[in-house]
């Protein structure tokens, strides 16, 4: 694959989508694996098919489309249910999203992905670049953002993975503790090394 494919992610509030707008105004192809995981279980697909086998009728709204969040809540505090989740939904996901890349026509394609972890990483991507911001930061977007209190802010990032662990993760990282414009400055910085010197 010629293409350079790079992971964006970052934390909840951390600014990945105003990132990947600004990556693509420079050109950059954007895929968002959110929305992908959406389709890959769209009612009538082989994956809706194999969920609602596994988990019955209960996890479908009454348009027959996956409640997800009634989903999520059964496979919180179940391995098992979580495992055969992922098996059933990981390879329909990346299947979907190398489809997506290879025809994609631009050079650089940035594919988002909002909770990266090790069990989630593309295989075939080349860089990771995580969106970082400090913890007391984030909090305070996210309940600006949501307009949500302190508890459930900490709450919804405790069940992210922590900060360290993402950093480990990455290639490559923008800070994102300033304004709009530090951010798209430091986004014309990496744009500018994948395209022109990253081999």
């Amino acid at each position: 694959m010629n293409k350079k494919v790079v992971v964006l992610t970052g934390g909840i509030a951390s600014g990945k989508s105003q990132t990947a707008n600004y990556f693509a105004d420079l050109g950059c192809h954007i895929i968002d694996a959110d929305q992908v995981a959406r389709e890959v279980v769209h009612k009538g697909t082989s994956g809706w098919q194999a969920l609602s086998d596994r988990f019955g009728q209960k996890i479908l709204h009454p348009n027959g489309q996956i409640d997800r969040q009634k989903l999520r809540k059964m496979v919180f505090n179940d391995r098992n249910a979580l495992a055969d989740l992922n098996d059933i939904t990981h390879p329909l996901i990346q299947e979907r999203l190398m489809s997506m890349i290879e025809q994609s026509s631009g050079l650089l394609v940035m594919v988002v992905i909002p909770l990266l972890s090790e069990d989630s990483q593309i295989e075939y991507s080349h860089r990771v670049l995580v969106v970082d911001v400090p913890e007391q930061m984030q909090l305070r977007r996210l309940q600006a953002r949501d307009d949500i209190d302190l508890i459930l802010a900490q709450k919804m990032m405790a069940a992210q993975i922590s900060r360290t662990e993402r950093l480990k993760l990455a290639d490559d990282i923008i800070p994102n503790r300033g304004t709009l414009s530090e951010l798209k400055r430091a986004v014309k910085l990496i744009f500018d090394f994948y395209v022109y010197a990253f081999k």
